[in-house]
């Protein structure tokens, strides 16, 4: 009874064997196998193109709809570009499957283990593709809210290569490497194309595993004491809003500058070309200019370029120095006993007066300040950065005061920024980029 019964168990077992292998045979996506380097070029040849349409076809509804809140235009041109960004034909794909790299970070995925039974492997596959799958659907809601380019010469990626999870390693799940992301997938559950998203929105995607699970009020505090590229990356996570590429403000912002853009193209198209260089002429200095005939057509390129406007949207942030500005500090503290005292007070503020879109002029701006005892009272004009600090610190061990106040009116700094991207103003800024 006993050997029968032992029989009946080896039977059992090669047939689910059997009926594993039988599956996998008839799937001719599976790229389970034995090597390493086989499994990954597998990957990158068979699971990644076949996970390519729904990423595509993502990228095109949500840009329509997008275009459509803005009332942009939609050229063929723009609902190619996913494709011919990541996937160019006969060129190497910018979205790929990897390993460990050298550096340390990501690993090799763990289905090509022997040690996993096939029944294990196959359920690991599947994750991989679920999870594969959420990835690519987060670069294509990307790519779709920079509009079909990039909207600012930091923090966009032009790579993207998607690894597992190294839980002993320092990135997470999403982490920028220069003009690369990195997207570290776990093997042990599913993860949605909207985990993704909250990872970069939150600015984790700029931190190391620790740092993101640090509070940020502690990190201010360690970047306070550390070096300047700490405390400039402080400064970064503090006003992500303006900066990330994706955030609400920045589509704002590119979304004008799509807008003005491509009706002037549309205007300058039509222009014949003695005209166009007559109009020119206005605008730039006879010197500076180009003795070209193609001079239009320049400009016309320019003006289409990514990187020009990304220039143009990065140069609203950029850090000018200009008197008269209309800033206000006010600092009205008593310290009675602190072992250590740091005080760091100042303004953050985005600078659009000179801007590449701006004329380089400074308003003149008047306030009126009363203070009372500790009571302190401003009346200023609209447009000016009031920063009032008025504390009393008795007691302490460590003290540290660090008052970053940012105050910026999105929808102010969104008209003035209209208001000022002219017909000359976008022509004048192409024309410099190439001249």
């Amino acid at each position: 009874m006993g050997a029968r019964t032992g029989l009946l168990k080896l039977f059992v077992a090669g047939m689910v064997i059997t009926s594993g292998s039988a599956a996998f045979a008839s799937n001719q996506e599976s790229c389970i196998l034995p090597d390493e380097q086989q499994m990954l070029s597998c990957l990158n040849t068979t699971l990644i193109p076949s996970l390519v349409p729904a990423a595509e076809q993502t990228f095109k509804d949500y840009y329509h709809r997008l275009s459509q809140s803005y009332q942009l235009p939609v050229g063929e041109g723009d609902l190619s570009s996913f494709r011919s960004k990541y996937f160019p034909q006969d060129q190497m794909p910018a979205v790929e499957m990897v390993g460990s790299r050298l550096d340390g970070s990501g690993k090799t995925f763990r289905i090509i283990k022997d040690s996993y039974f096939l029944v294990g492997k196959r359920k690991a596959e599947k994750l991989l593709r679920r999870n594969a799958h959420e990835a690519l659907q987060f670069v294509a809601y990307f790519h779709a809210r920079n509009f079909g380019k990039k909207n600012g010469l930091l923090f966009n990626f032009n790579r993207v290569e998607i690894s597992a999870l190294n839980v002993e390693g320092s990135e997470g799940v999403l982490a920028l490497d220069g003009q690369t992301l990195r997207i570290n997938l776990p093997e042990d559950r599913e993860i949605k194309a909207k985990d993704l998203l909250q990872l970069w929105n939150s600015g984790d995607v700029l931190l190391t595993q620790s740092q993101a699970s640090t509070p940020r009020a502690i990190m201010k505090v360690f970047a306070h004491f550390g070096s300047q590229k700490d405390k400039m990356g402080m400064k970064v996570l503090e006003n992500w809003s303006f900066f990330n590429p994706i955030s609400d403000f920045r589509v704002q912002l590119a979304a004008l500058y799509h807008g003005h853009s491509k009706t002037l193209i549309q205007k300058l198209q039509k222009l014949p070309d003695s005209q166009f260089k007559s109009w020119i002429q206005e605008l730039v200095p006879q010197e500076q200019l180009q003795k070209s005939d193609d001079l239009k057509d320049l400009v016309l390129a320019s003006m289409n370029s990514a990187d020009v406007y990304a220039g143009a949207l990065d140069s609203l942030f950029s850090e000018k120095k200009s008197s008269g500005s209309g800033d206000i500090n006010i600092i009205n503290r008593k310290t009675g006993l602190c072992l250590i005292k740091v005080s760091n007070s100042h303004v953050i503020k985005v600078d659009w007066d000179e801007s590449e879109f701006g004329d380089g002029t400074v308003e003149s701006v008047s306030a009126e300040i009363k203070i009372d005892g500790g009571k302190v009272d401003v009346t200023a004009a609209s447009h000016q950065d009031v920063h009032v600090v008025n504390d009393q610190t008795w007691v302490g061990g460590v003290c540290v005061d660090t008052n970053d106040n940012v105050q910026v009116n999105l929808d102010s700094l969104l008209r003035a920024v209209k208001k000022r991207m002219t017909d000359k103003a976008l022509v004048k800024m192409a024309a410099k980029r190439i001249i």
